[in-house]
């Protein structure tokens, strides 16, 4: 015999030249929970080809047609081909061989297949904490089950990774930035100027919506609870990049009560599962695994993190109070991907250790978490004890002011002696270390440039919002050094950005001319940073535009224009 396969060249051969008895096969039942679902797979397999055989083959019609614009400099896109629009059936004779083992049926209200698959890669890739909200390893072994499978993911998610992965993809057209010199850079209402411009839904607009009023549907009927949490979390996260800040609000408060409906506040494992009193009142029932288990945790702190980071710039009040909390932190994403519980002691929002010590079953996400935690207890004292003083001075010397200011540099000194990020090995974990650096740098702008008295060199307040502006600067430039797309980073960053702009601008306003030019380059690298995320992420154009309309509101056309005439793009 001639032998095929090198590697097994050291086994005798075994020539045999008249028939040897055979000899029974050993039988060995799987009754497993992975080959049951095989078999299930399969014996849906065979029904769909015995209804396929029953009916007379048809042609479906093209679902949709998708405009392609030319290819943007952004995020690297796998190679796709668009689906064909028309098709002769005339020219086509059928046999057996141009039917599939199994019928596609691919919902005809979500995109193409091709083009569903890539929008779930530039999903993966192009938001942070996407891996995070959704269990990746699942995932995509349910997008290989048939559509009617109760194992096919939840639609309305696939409806709002469309919506996100959408401003990274150039063969979808997306909602462009109105005409800015006629609405407000701070345009609440949208949807009222969409109307006023005659202006049609575009993709990303109408896969958000879809999303939005099927998990009301879902809601309202108590289906996959879970997942509307899951859908509502990633559909905020568009509104956020696309500046819709009533979306946003509305959204991500859907996502937070469903979590309170769920009993998600509060700590439920395998090992310490909640009580039978607590749970026979929740909408959900007991976690089934390890990663059923961190799914949960991770969905409420991603609703957590976005309401905490985006209404800390604003007077608006928290869905949820942290005393309400008792969830744990997450783990680390390997452990959460794997399946695996360390089993280990998990900090709390009331662990008294909580910006000071981070344990070992904590990453770049934990940090994250823990930043947003700082930002709510700084919001909280500013809106309900700081009215209380009546002078700057009062402020400066309350007991809230001095546990504040302990708060953050306390955050910030442990954050530098393990936390950096140009170190880390991922863009989500870079992504997140870096707002996590940002974090107390904001808060102590936020806290101090509303007393500082900028024609004092010596007021306390103002020294220590410059100070916090130009570490903010420092590590952005620092950043901007590696070969790190921008774009990749978070969108709360940009607030960040904003904050840092506007005391660099308080700063100049009153600055001696001797200090003029260097508060103005700092100023043109604010605004640099604003640019760098490109004309499809909506929030960092309309961020842009409102720090240039403040600027020449604060220092006057003469003074802001010397800040444009350096400007280099």
């Amino acid at each position: 015999m001639i032998r095929i396969n090198p590697h097994l060249s050291y086994i005798a051969p075994n020539c045999t030249y008249d028939q040897s008895p055979a000899i029974p096969l050993e039988i060995k039942e799987d009754y497993s929970e992975q080959n049951l679902l095989k078999l299930e797979a399969r014996i849906e397999e065979l029904e769909s080809r015995l209804r396929l055989a029953s009916q007379s083959p048809k042609v479906s019609p093209s679902t949709s047609s998708i405009h392609i614009p030319p290819s943007s400099p952004g995020a690297p896109i796998e190679p796709f081909v668009p689906i064909p629009t028309g098709y002769d059936p005339s020219s086509h004779r059928y046999i057996s061989a141009d039917f599939p083992l199994m019928a596609d049926d691919w919902p005809l209200e979500l995109p193409p297949k091709p083009l569903m698959l890539h929008l779930i890669d530039l999903f993966f890739i192009c938001y942070p904490n996407s891996r995070r909200i959704i269990h990746r390893p699942t995932f995509l072994l349910q997008l290989l089950e048939h559509p009617s499978s109760p194992r096919f993911p939840f639609i309305p998610l696939l409806h709002s990774i469309c919506a996100a992965a959408a401003l990274h993809s150039p063969y979808v057209t997306v909602a462009p930035l109105p005409d800015l010199r006629k609405y407000p850079a701070e345009d609440i209402f949208q949807d009222k100027t969409r109307m006023d411009e005659g202006r049609g839904l575009m993709f990303d607009e109408q896969h958000f919506l879809l999303c939005k009023y099927q998990c009301m549907a879902a809601a309202r009927e108590g289906v996959n609870l879970l997942g509307v949490i899951q859908a509502c979390v990633v559909n905020s996260w568009w509104a956020f990049s696309s500046a819709r800040w009533l979306d946003v609000w509305t959204t991500n408060s859907h996502a937070m009560r469903m979590c309170i409906a769920l009993g998600l506040n509060f700590a439920d494992s395998l090992y310490k599962p909640m009580p039978d009193k607590a749970r026979e009142k929740l909408l959900i029932g007991p976690p089934t695994s390890h990663v059923d288990v961190e799914l949960r945790r991770n969905a409420f702190w991603l609703a957590y993190c976005l309401e905490r980071y985006h209404l800390f710039s604003g007077p608006w009040a928290f869905d949820v109070n942290d005393d309400d909390i008792q969830q744990t932190l997450p783990g680390t994403l390997e452990a959460f991907e794997a399946g695996f519980d360390d089993g280990q002691a998990r900090q709390n929002i009331f662990s008294e250790d909580l910006f000071s010590t981070h344990y070992s079953n904590q990453d770049d996400f934990a940090m994250y978490i823990k930043c947003a935690i700082m930002l709510s207890r700084a919001h909280i004292i500013e809106l309900r004890r700081l009215p209380n003083y009546t002078t700057p001075e009062e402020v400066r010397d309350s007991q809230e002011m001095k546990s504040l200011e302990s708060m953050t540099s306390l955050t910030r000194l442990s954050l530098k002696k393990q936390f950096n990020p140009i170190e880390q090995l991922s863009t989500s974990a870079i992504s997140n270390t870096f707002i996590a650096h940002m974090a107390p740098l904001w808060a102590t702008i936020k806290l101090h440039i509303n007393i500082a008295n900028w024609q004092d060199p010596s007021c306390d307040s103002a020294n220590k919002a410059l100070a916090a502006a130009r570490s903010i600067l420092r590590y952005t430039t620092i950043l901007g050094s590696t070969s790190f797309e921008v774009n990749r980073l978070d969108r709360v960053v940009c607030v960040a950005w904003l904050s840092a702009g506007r005391a660099l601008v308080l700063s100049l306003k009153f600055a001696p001319e001797s200090l003029a030019p260097i508060l103005r380059a700092e100023i043109r690298l604010i605004r640099s940073n604003l640019r760098l995320a490109g004309d499809r992420v909506i929030i960092f154009l309309r961020q842009l535009h409102a720090f240039d309309r403040d600027m020449v509101e604060t220092l006057g056309e003469r003074e802001a224009a010397k800040v444009f005439e350096g400007d280099l793009f």
